[in-house]
């Protein structure tokens, strides 16, 4: 869930849905963000911590948790 929150937030995927469903379609206005590289801090390393630490590593993600 929570992988999935950010990666929407990234990538302006509400936004960018909003628009297609309008028959809009700006490409470089709904351009995400790369991931791979990115340094997150996580709040908290219990099981969702983790798990989300864990999908973080599929995108080259350094993640550092607190």
């Amino acid at each position: 869930m929570q992988s999935e929150c950010y990666s929407s937030l990234f990538n302006k995927l509400k936004k960018a849905d909003a628009e297609v469903r309008k028959s809009i379609w700006v490409r470089e206005g709904n351009r995400g963000v790369e991931l791979m590289g990115k340094t997150i801090g996580i709040i908290g390393y219990g099981y969702m911590g983790k798990a989300f630490a864990q999908r973080l590593q599929g995108f080259g993600v350094q993640s550092y948790c607190l």
